[in-house]
């Protein structure tokens, strides 16, 4: 296209032209003609064509000159559409520069040679805190602290002169200010656009650099605290170079290996030739294994110093690979545990000595349960036939003081039996081995129980015995027998150290849920009282508050310890308030659940109460066979003179091995075993008999354990042996028949 227009001007003027020179040849002829030879022909001729020449030449200058203003007027439009689409194109050319540098994330800002702001972009405006409106036109000085703002000028203008350069195309940290008036670091870098205009203009980039300075100086505060703790931990940092074999120690690890520095000549035999030879060889081969990159180098090992041996603990904080994967270096720490490793081994020590004095311990608790066991065991067989003879004597004709001699007997005889059930409550809460029952009970029976013991040996002292009643019964689940065994004992000891007045039991309710009771228990007297400097000593162990030789009141002092401990099981505490010569109170809490449906009757007390409590024999008795098996024969005639007026049928083994032979042989309904015999023992014995019943299909029969084994241990063992009933020495007869009528039946 531009071709044909060339094309073009060229032909019109040359037609121009050819115009132009008929028009000066006509007029020149003309002027000849006039002037030098107007007859000439030639003369003739023009001036019978030459106005038509002229003609022709002006119309030809007229077309040309029409055409020409056409031409002119295309291009000017021509031009004009050019110049807009240029101006189009400039706009959208400046209008997406400027987008760029608006979406730019580092702040860019554009100023002349004096220093004018002639761009500010979104970044500049979110760090500086001004709108571009602001800035525009203005000095850049308004976005610089002091020596900053004073100096620019005079740099600017010094560049500008002689082309000295501090920072432009160079970079620097500098401080801006901001809107607010607060400065902030930055890194600043300049650079001069190039203009086709004599107009200079320098472009900044501008990147806030504050997170990254409140970074190096959280780095530097924690390098400052890394070090304080490597060189007060006596951490030692070394750096060891696989390929060279260089090694690089801090100045802890000299202290650790006690070698000055200028001895040392950074080779690994500077390390090796510390280590205990001992150590040395799995040391290197724990190394050689994390250099591999098989483990972690973390192990321990001796060295050898001129103060002596040390322990020290090792391991890598890195490990690197130079550029081909292969281990070059590795960085790690050494740190002094020969104080740790002897504290584990005193502690190590104690541990042991502490578990020999614990199995000690242990071995001796064994043998005082088993000595308890055992004295127990021989102090109730002669105790069964005492006390046994002396009720069986109680029952025939006596004179006054047959029975009085008869009635000492037996009241000894409750006692001793009561120190025996003492120690060994006392055993085993020490031991844990006693656990509370929870059943179903009736408080209000439980009192009134009590209250039948004990009225007896009050009325005997003339004294007056208050047992309280609660409003409305309500249904407890606990264990009452250890519930009275403990109100029974303060009980007695208020009887017995009360001469005149009274003793009164008194229960309130503490606190009380739909399903949970708190109740105290207060036992009050009238006696003798505590004096002060002995009431925190009254529940501890075999301590009475007279300790003389000439005291009034006897007794083991084990009484209140059982019972205060028997209170703490329950849940609650025991203590007392008293006023010497003027009375005492006993009172203790305890705690239970509620069961509204309860209505089960009150379980007779175990022991010393339940011993204390007459039975009658019952009125029909069914006949059995019944193999009497002990090996004391004291034993077998009082169990023989119980049942002589008795329906059954008695025979007698001296120890477990007859006992079986003799149920192989014969047909019995119940067998009373003791436990403890020559031969072959009671347990042993039932488990045969057992075992003989599965095998023969037979009837199993009825066996009881009547032992003086009385612990609940003991108890246990006779149910796992296939015992149905256990039944403790001494035994009255009347429990004995009862036993026989429920278990026979």
């Amino acid at each position: 296209m531009p071709k044909t227009r060339d094309r073009l001007w060229a032909a019109l003027f040359i037609m121009l032209s050819v115009g132009v020179a008929v028009m000066v040849y006509y007029a020149a002829g003309r002027t000849i003609q006039n002037k030098a030879a107007p007859d000439m022909e030639y003369f003739r001729s023009m001036r019978t064509w030459g106005p038509f020449t002229s003609a022709a030449g002006a119309f030809i200058i007229v077309i040309l000159l029409a055409g020409f203003l056409k031409s002119i007027a295309t291009r000017t439009a021509q031009i004009k559409t050019e110049v807009a689409k240029r101006t189009r194109e400039l706009y959208a050319s400046e209008s997406k520069m400027r987008a760029i540098l608006d979406g730019a994330v580092n702040s860019i800002i554009i100023i002349d040679q004096l220093g004018s702001v002639q761009m500010f972009n979104r970044a500049a405006e979110r760090t500086f805190g001004y709108e571009a409106a602001e800035v525009l036109g203005r000095n850049i000085k308004m976005l610089m602290p002091e020596p900053y703002r004073s100096g620019h000028d005079q740099y600017l203008l010094n560049y500008m002169t002689t082309g000295n350069k501090k920072i432009i195309g160079i970079g620097r940290e500098v401080r801006a200010r901001r809107k607010d008036g607060t400065t902030f670091p930055i890194y600043l870098s300049v650079s001069e656009v190039e203009t086709d205009t004599q107009t200079r203009i320098f472009a900044g980039m501008i990147v806030d650099i504050t997170k990254s300075k409140e970074a190096d100086e959280e780095l530097r505060r924690i390098s400052e605290r890394l070090s304080l703790a490597v060189r007060s931990g006596g951490i030692g940092i070394w750096d060891y170079d696989i390929k060279t074999g260089e090694l690089i120690w801090n100045e802890q690890m000299f202290e650790l290996y006690e070698m000055r520095p200028q001895d040392f000549t950074g080779t690994y035999t500077d390390w090796s030739g510390k280590v205990h030879p001992d150590d040395l060889p799995s040391t290197e081969e724990r190394l050689g294994s994390a250099i591999s990159g098989e483990v972690d180098f973390d192990t321990e090992f001796r060295i050898v110093t001129s103060s002596g041996e040390k322990t020290i603990k090792a391991s890598s904080i890195t490990l690197r690979d130079d550029v081909s994967g292969r281990p070059s270096r590795m960085i790690g720490i050494n740190w002094d545990i020969t104080a740790e490793r002897k504290r584990e081994k005193e502690l190590q020590d104690l541990s042991e000595n502490l578990k020999a004095a614990r199995d000690l311990a242990e071995t001796a608790s064994r043998a005082k349960s088993e000595f308890l066991s055992s004295m127990s065991h021989e102090i109730r067989t002669p105790l069964n036939a005492i006390i046994g003879m002396a009720d069986l004597l109680s029952e025939t004709q006596l004179t006054d003081e047959q029975a009085k001699y008869i009635k000492t007997f037996q009241m000894a005889g409750c006692s001793l039996l009561e120190i025996i059930n003492d120690i060994l409550d006392l055993s085993k809460v020490e031991a844990g081995q006693l656990e509370l029952e929870s059943v179903c009970f009736d408080l209000n029976e439980l009192l009134a129980g009590v209250g039948e013991i004990m009225s007896l040996r009050a009325r005997q002292k003339g004294l007056e015995l208050v047992m309280a009643r609660l409003p409305e019964t309500i249904g407890l689940i606990g264990d009452p027998t250890r519930l009275r065994q403990v109100i029974v004992n303060l009980v007695g000891n208020a009887i017995k150290f009360t001469e005149k007045g009274e003793v009164a039991v008194v229960v309130d309710v503490l606190n009380s849920t739909n399903s949970d009771i708190e109740l105290r228990f207060s036992v009050k007297d009238t006696g003798i009282g505590i004096p002060k400097d002995k009431l925190e000593s009254v529940f501890e162990r075999f301590t009475q508050v007279d300790s003389s030789t000439t005291r009034k009141f006897g007794g083991t002092g084990l009484g209140l310890t059982i019972s205060k401990r028997f209170v703490e099981m329950m849940g609650g505490q025991m203590c007392v308030e008293s006023e010497y010569g003027r009375g005492s109170v006993f009172f203790f809490t305890a705690k239970f659940k509620i069961d509204h449906e309860c209505r089960y009757p009150l379980k007779p007390a175990a022991g010393k109460a339940k011993d204390n409590v007459p039975q009658a024999e019952p009125p029909e008795l069914k006949p059995l066979s019944i193999l009497l098996v002990d090996d004391n024969e004291d034993n077998r005639n009082l169990i023989m003179v119980y049942l002589r007026k008795t329906p059954h049928k008695i025979e007698m083994a001296e120890n477990g091995q007859i006992a079986v032979d003799k149920f192989i042989s014969g047909s019995y309904d119940l067998v009373l075993m003791d436990m403890d015999m020559p031969i072959k023992d009671g347990l042993t014995a039932v488990r045969e008999i057992r075992q003989w019943e599965v095998d023969k299909q037979a009837k199993r029969a009825t066996i009881l354990a009547l032992t003086a084994h009385a612990l609940k241990e003991h108890e246990e063992m006779s149910h796992d042996a296939g015992c149905d009933g256990h039944l403790a020495k001494p035994i009255k007869k009347a429990v004995l028949l009862e036993a026989l009528a429920k278990y026979g039946s």
